[in-house]
């Protein structure tokens, strides 16, 4: 990997390879590059390239019912473009990017003669954009919200055409309140038909940090409390609410 800076830091270049061997798949080179424009302090430009590789694992090959000893690597290269903005001195920021992945012999699992197979994509082409916003209200409040749109050419399984994503927080002193919510539209489950799953789910996690030296804080999590009934693999019926608390300990 090599990265170098130029005109004091407005333009940064990166580029990097990386040599893969197996026994079974040869030698595979995986390379990547990109580049950072920064034409103010408040504004950033990112154009990146890369390729990504993939051998099938042990499981995939060999283990359950799925498995398939004839799978092929995964193999794909992605061209980003992206745009991100600070306004009215960093509370609100503001982002854009769009993406173009060449794609083949992606491994999922679909339905073959009535049984789950591991079974490669072939060639697909998969484009679209994402949308980022993010606004901190003042001290204790905070909102940010991202959506993506995506547009393949082939049958993927679990890659949802339309998905958003947004949340709210509230910290009160040590406190801290989230409420999240993720939407999903026009998600492939491998379903009959090639029927498709769309929905919303909607979270709150609630924490309280103990002051002291050491980061300890108490939290307690609920997942899907409007108890959705939902798929994202054909047959396999997600959980509905689901509630969980913890403590979280960093040094």
């Amino acid at each position: 990997m090599m990265q170098q800076a130029f005109f004091r830091g407005i333009l940064h270049l990166n580029a990097g390879v990386r040599l893969q061997h197996g026994s079974t798949y040869g030698n595979e080179w995986v390379p990547q590059a990109g580049a950072t424009v920064r034409p103010t302090p408040e504004s950033e430009i990112k154009l990146s390239f890369s390729k990504g590789f993939r051998s099938p694992n042990l499981r995939e090959l060999y283990l359950y019912p799925p498995h398939n000893p004839s799978l092929r690597p995964e193999m794909m290269l992605n061209y980003e473009l992206s745009w991100r903005q600070r306004f009215f001195e960093g509370r609100f920021t503001a982002g854009a990017a769009i993406f173009f992945i060449d794609g083949k012999d992606m491994i999922q699992t679909v339905p073959v003669d009535g049984r789950p197979r591991n079974v490669n994509t072939g060639r697909f082409i998969n484009k679209g954009f994402e949308l980022e916003a993010a606004f901190r209200i003042d001290r204790k409040w905070n909102i940010g919200a991202n959506y993506s749109y995506l547009h393949t050419d082939a049958t993927i399984l679990q890659a949802p055409k339309n998905k958003l994503n947004a949340e709210l927080t509230f910290t009160p002193g040590h406190f801290s309140f989230t409420i999240e919510e993720t939407s999903v539209w026009s998600l492939l489950t491998g379903a009959p038909g090639g029927h498709t799953e769309s929905y919303t789910l909607l979270g709150l996690r609630g924490a309280y940090t103990i002051p002291g030296n050491f980061h300890v804080t108490l939290f307690v999590k609920g997942d899907n409390l409007t108890n959705k009934h939902y798929e994202i693999m054909y047959g396999c019926p997600m959980p509905g609410a689901t509630v969980m608390g913890g403590v979280e300990i960093g040094f």
